[in-house]
Parts: C-alpha cells; sequence; structure tokens
C-alpha cells in the first residue's frame, strides 16, 4: 500500500531579492506495506504525519537556503494542506533543490542540503526515511507540487516459526516455541551518507538523489529481542508479535531457544545460533526456523508367543 499525502507550502522565512510568485506546495509517499504490529511509518498504527524539510533557490548561481529542517506536518489524504508557521514562493527560471528526512539527525550539509544523518538505536519500533525530490525550475503560474518518494533507511526484521510435523489425526500433537530470539551484537549508532546526484534520463536536466550507504564498522553492541513465538502445534506456523527496525548491518548474530512439548510438558529445549550476512536498508526480513519431527516411532512383532513345556502331571483321584 502506498501511503499518498499532499502537502502545502512550508518554510522558514528569508528574505530574498525577488519579488514574490507563487506558493511552493509539496507531495510525498512512503513506500511501505501494512500489516499489524508493523513500527513502519505509514502503518495505521504509526502514520505519516511529519518530516523536515530542507530546500534551496538559485537564481543568480548563488544557492540560497530557504528550508533548513522546517517542519511539515498534517494528515494523509487526498488533496490534504499540510501546514507550517511560514511560506516560501516559486521565482520564475530559478532553479530549485527539496530534501526531506523523518526521525533522523542531520550533522551535515553539503548544498544545504543533507549529506549525513545519524541514528540512534532504540527499541526497534521507530523508522527513520529520506526522500531527495527532482531538481525543480520555477514557472510563472502552474508549478506543480515538490514531489518526495520516501524511502525506509533502516532494516525491518521478524521471525516466523514452522512446526513441520504431520498433522494427520493418527499423530499425538507436539507443540514448539521459540524463546530468547535475539540480535546479540546490532549497532548502537550508525551514519548514513546520502548519495552524490544522478542525472534523470526521463525529465532531461532534473536530478535525484541515489541510495546512500551506511558507514562500515558501525559501533555494536545493541541487542535486538523479539517475543517468544509459542504454542506452534502440527503442520502450523506463527510470526513473531512485532517487527523490529534495525540500523543495516553484515554478519548479524541470531541466537534463540526451541523448545519442544508434548500433553502440555517440556520434552527438551534446543538452542540454536546463525549469523545472517546482511541486513540491507530498505528491505523487511523474515528469519524462518522450519523444524519438526519426522522420525517416527515404529514397533515390531516378528513372532507368535511360545510356550514352554514342562512335562506331563499326574493328578490322582
Amino acid at each position: 500500500m502506498l501511503a499518498v499525502a499532499t502537502l502545502a507550502s512550508c518554510a522558514k522565512e528569508e528574505t530574498l531579492s525577488f519579488d514574490k510568485g507563487e506558493a511552493i506546495q509539496f507531495g510525498s509517499f512512503v513506500e511501505n506495506s501494512t500489516r499489524a504490529a508493523d513500527p513502519s511509518l505509514g502503518t495505521s498504527t504509526n502514520p505519516f504525519t511529519s518530516f523536515n524539510v530542507w530546500g534551496t533557490v538559485d537564481g543568480t548561481g548563488n544557492a540560497v537556503a530557504i528550508y533548513a529542517g522546517d517542519l511539515v506536518s498534517g494528515t494523509i489524504g487526498q488533496n490534504s494542506i499540510w501546514t507550517c508557521a511560514t511560506t516560501q514562493y516559486w521565482i520564475k527560471d530559478a532553479v530549485y533543490n527539496f530534501a526531506g528526512v523523518k526521525n533522523g539527525t542531520v550533522k551535515t550539509l553539503e548544498n544545504d542540503l543533507p549529506k549525513t544523518i545519524t541514528f540512534a538505536y532504540t527499541d526497534g519500533s521507530v523508522d527513520l526515511v529520506y526522500a531527495r525530490s527532482k531538481q525543480y525550475t520555477g514557472q510563472a503560474s502552474n508549478n506543480p507540487k515538490v514531489a518526495f518518494d520516501f524511502k525506509h533507511l533502516l532494516s525491518k526484521v521478524k521471525f516466523t516459526l514452522v512446526n513441520t510435523t504431520s498433522n494427520a489425526d493418527k499423530v499425538g500433537t507436539y507443540t514448539y516455541t521459540l524463546t530468547d530470539v535475539k540480535i546479540t551484537n546490532a549497532i548502537i549508532d550508525g551514519t548514513y551518507t546520502v548519495a552524490d546526484t544522478v542525472a534523470d534520463t526521463i525529465n532531461g536536466n532534473n536530478t535525484y538523489n541515489v541510495v546512500g550507504t551506511w558507514a562500515n564498522n558501525q559501533a555494536k553492541g545493541a541487542e535486538v529481542g523479539f517475543e517468544s513465538i509459542t504454542g506452534v502445534t502440527n503442520g502450523t506456523s506463527k510470526d513473531s508479535a512485532n517487527e523490529k527496525l534495525i540500523i543495516p548491518m553484515t554478519n548479524a548474530t541470531v541466537t534463540y531457544k526451541v523448545n519442544i512439548y508434548y500433553g502440555g510438558e517440556i520434552i527438551t529445549t534446543i538452542p540454536g545460533s546463525t549469523t545472517v550476512a546482511e541486513f540491507k536498508p530498505g528491505y523487511a526480513y523474515n528469519l524462518k526456523l522450519s523444524t519438526g519431527l519426522t522420525n517416527e516411532i515404529q514397533f515390531t512383532v516378528e513372532q507368535t508367543p511360545t510356550w514352554t513345556p514342562n512335562g506331563d502331571t499326574t493328578l490322582t483321584l
């Protein structure tokens, strides 16, 4: 589902040596699939209602910052009007560039637009998104809304436990649980560097930002815990109650315990550990553990029961 928002003009007020023209307006969406217990921005439980905007205007070869982290807020909806304290305007033939960030800290700027964004992991419930618009040239009238296509910069992770034991009527019910599920070496603080702009072949001289990169060798040490998955009976599966958002990384260590029950009584606990090679930005991961019983207990009777002779016994009348 694409959560689509039309945003009205928003910026801090700044004096420019140009006449005011048509007000700048924005349009944006966050690309996101909606599901229960999903902490991503743009879901019904975590609606996308605000972001911070940066923007510049260049009419003489000298770019002027007209937006510097100004808060844009509103409610998603077709032709909805989003609000801010001030308004900026289109100037005919001037060149405009815009960028938006939600939940990150912009540490450095390049040409008055975000270049590096830092993010600190908390509990896996905070999303981080970024967007860079195409380049616009101001018109005397009928200027379009500034379009933002926000991208998730984090990785989303959930677990699924699958009980592959046969569900035939004759099979006893073995129940599985997945407990103590953790990513033990997640990144605590990360720095994302926005990539350089590249030519947009569709719109000619317009430019977009390509996907940036997270810094290598960032400090690890955060522990990301997931709720236990319980009551997974024969031939069924269950997902973890909540998905978690983490800073993208390589060589993530995942630990867990699989518990097998029969008739409500625990039989055994099996610890497990694995390494996930890479969590990429903007990707949703389902770490699925499939397990079950396949070695049936079988019985055999190889001969008819026999009697051992004990000789004749004489009875006297």
